[in-house]
């Protein structure tokens, strides 16, 4: 039976990017159906949002789907869908796990890194999506703005459980990144949901750090760490962080899921990038990893033959990336176009 994958564009070099996504998962062993899907500026320019409830719908019929970046933030303000794509299936399916996995390419960056960032996607510091009415933000007067942070032990136990079952599956230990010297009663929360999961994993090894002195780690000696979790806001600037460490967001790739109702969407780490759109440039690895990560994902839910599917596609790309084909984001002069035949070459 094919696995049905929804094909979400969105903007900027979205549409290039997912273009070579599908074409490197049609190279591999596996059988996938896709089905494209409006969604951004496309869907709102035919349909008066950027999420139509027709795409909502599809998608939870499908085995997952492929989102591409999205501008958010310069939609009109009338778009009934506020203006964020990601916010909507994020919190509509309550994908509560972000996993971004970061590693290091040969002659890219620095050597040895191999790390995996889970971070709490539905609540947290992001204003668009803590709360269940309305938004985590106001303005009591035109000089005065606030935004709340919302932490439960709900959302700190799940993510603290994705990154402690996926670090003893891989060998790994576990950094849990918090504030807790200045947001005492949030971090209190998440580190007693992470002492309470790790009491089930005695063979993963964990420790505690504070964000600030944190960030300053993973830039001096990246490869020390392995797994981390932390909470949406903290996650979000270290992904790219270490993603900047290893030499591009375009290396970055993103999986957002939620195991308990079995939902899961691919997404790169990197915004549309319309600076660039069109001109056949951008780096397809982030997204071409994310279907990857998709692809893995429903390996480990039972569908035939994803798992090695998803093996074969990592595999193709770091060789692809190992004998010099490279976009100009990281040293080369490859095309969109010719790094994708490159990886499909190394697939068939």
């Amino acid at each position: 039976m094919s696995i049905e994958l929804g094909v979400l564009e969105g903007d900027g070099i979205g549409p290039e990017i997912v273009s070579s996504a599908v074409r490197v998962v049609s190279a591999a062993d596996v059988d996938v159906r896709f089905v494209d899907l409006p969604v951004g500026w496309a869907a709102y320019e035919a349909h008066g949002t950027t999420v139509p409830d027709a795409t909502i719908d599809r998608v939870r019929e499908l085995d997952g789907w492929l989102l591409g970046p999205i501008v958010s933030g310069t939609y009109p303000d009338d778009d009934p869908a506020g203006g964020n794509p990601s916010r909507v299936f994020r919190t509509t399916f309550d994908l509560y796990s972000n996993l971004r996995p970061i590693r290091s390419y040969d002659g890219i960056g620095p050597e040895g890194v191999d790390l995996a960032l889970f971070r709490q996607n539905t609540e947290g510091f992001l204003a668009d999506r803590n709360m269940h009415a309305g938004v985590g933000q106001f303005m009591p007067t035109e000089d005065v703005a606030m935004s709340t942070r919302v932490v439960t032990r709900r959302e700190c136990r799940r993510i603290a459980e994705a990154a402690f079952e996926y670090a003893d599956a891989n060998g790994m230990d576990v950094t849990a990144v918090h504030k807790g010297n200045v947001l005492a009663d949030a971090a209190r929360l998440f580190l007693e949901e992470v002492e309470a999961v790790a009491a089930g994993y005695p063979d993963v090894d964990v420790e505690t750090s504070l964000i600030d002195a944190f960030a300053m780690e993973l830039a001096l000696a990246p490869a020390d760490h392995e797994v981390i979790v932390t909470t949406n806001l903290f996650g979000d600037i270290l992904s790219d962080e270490a993603a900047g460490v290893v030499g591009s967001l375009g290396l970055a790739p993103g999986l957002n899921h939620n195991d308990d109702d079995g939902y899961a969407m691919a997404q790169a780490t990197h915004g549309a990038a319309p600076d660039i759109a069109g001109e056949g440039v951008a780096n397809p690895a982030s997204m071409i990893l994310s279907a990857s990560l998709l692809l893995e994902w429903l390996g480990k839910r039972g569908a035939a033959d994803a798992g090695e599917a998803a093996d074969a596609v990592t595999d193709a790309v770091t060789r692809t990336i190992h004998d010099g084909v490279r976009t100009p984001d990281i040293g080369g002069d490859a095309t969109t176009e010719s790094f994708t035949d490159a990886v499909v070459d190394r697939i068939e």
